[in-house]
């Protein structure tokens, strides 16, 4: 899932020194055992290269603030048998990264936002300032479908809604095909359904664009709705 991991000791608790040994005896033991090297340190952070990627460790964010501030929207996820791990809110990550503004962070933020659409744990509607403004290279599916994005306003805000409800339906069924909507499903079952309603959807926004702008090309996915 995307988002941030939560996690630190109870500093409301005093702890004396066996406390803090044991603590940092259990953060080099967590660090060998993920193969981390090449720590980067900052200010108010410390990067570590391990075996699953970049971990980063925070004790400050931009916009958010500390521990408490992310704890308060956080989501408690479970990610096997016992163990729970609390995320945080997408909308406050992508504050964060906004207000650090660091050209790697301009450069990620169209494809966070994105990826937190299409897994539908934001709607296109939540995310404001330049995170909204800012816009990632279409994907070839929906530039199959939906031709590029339309430079009007409400057609290209029709498109984008268009887009989004094409990659919910995607992340649904998990599809990774180059084919917009995956494989035809089975007639009169519910998948079959939803996606006849997303063709509708398709279908309606490809007509408002070609009334008010370009001739569309014919999508390269075949439609049970036809023009």
């Amino acid at each position: 899932m995307p988002g941030v991991r939560l996690d630190r000791y109870d500093e409301g608790r005093r702890r004396d020194g066996r406390d803090r040994r044991r603590e940092r005896r259990a953060c080099r033991r967590g660090a060998r055992e993920l193969g981390a090297r090449n720590p980067e340190i900052g200010t108010t952070w410390t990067s570590l290269r391990t075996r699953l990627g970049r971990i980063e460790l925070l004790r400050e964010t931009d916009a958010v603030g500390g521990f408490e501030a992310w704890r308060a929207r956080a989501q408690l996820v479970e990610l096997g048998d016992r163990v729970q791990v609390l995320v945080g809110h997408p909308d406050d990550l992508l504050r964060s990264k906004e207000a650090a503004d660091r050209l790697k962070d301009r450069e990620q933020l169209p494809g966070i936002r994105q990826d937190f659409i299409a897994a539908r744990l934001l709607d296109a509607s939540e995310v404001r300032g330049p995170v909204a403004a800012a816009q990632a290279p279409a994907p070839a599916h929906l530039v199959a479908l939906l031709g590029p994005r339309p430079a009007g306003d409400v057609t290209a805000k029709l498109s984008d809604t268009t887009a989004d409800t094409l990659q919910r339906y995607r992340a649904r069924y998990a599809i990774e095909e180059h084919d917009a909507l995956g494989p035809t499903p089975q007639a009169g079952s519910s998948r079959w359904a939803e996606r006849r309603q997303v063709e509708r959807a398709v279908q309606r926004t490809r007509l408002i664009i070609q009334r008010d702008g370009p001739e569309l090309q014919a999508p390269d996915v075949e439609l049970s709705i036809r023009d």
